[in-house]
């Protein structure tokens, strides 16, 4: 990826990239994907966790399974 751009802030930290969407569409929706697949973990880290076979038994329960 020759034409990808990396914009940076007065201390040389990334704050952004620009990559060409021209013939990389897959790669730009993988990436959107990624992105918003991360920021469900961040916003989901403090729930409560259940358990393998709680999982299995709500999805019995609930008919999708």
């Amino acid at each position: 990826m020759q034409d990808v751009q990396f914009q940076v802030d007065s201390r040389g930290e990334t704050t952004a990239v620009v990559v060409p969407v021209k013939g990389r569409k897959r790669l730009v929706a993988e990436l959107l994907e990624d992105i918003y697949g991360h920021e469900m973990i961040r916003q989901r880290r403090r729930e409560k966790r259940i358990g393998a076979d709680e999982l299995v038994k709500r999805l019995r329960r609930d008919g999708l399974l």
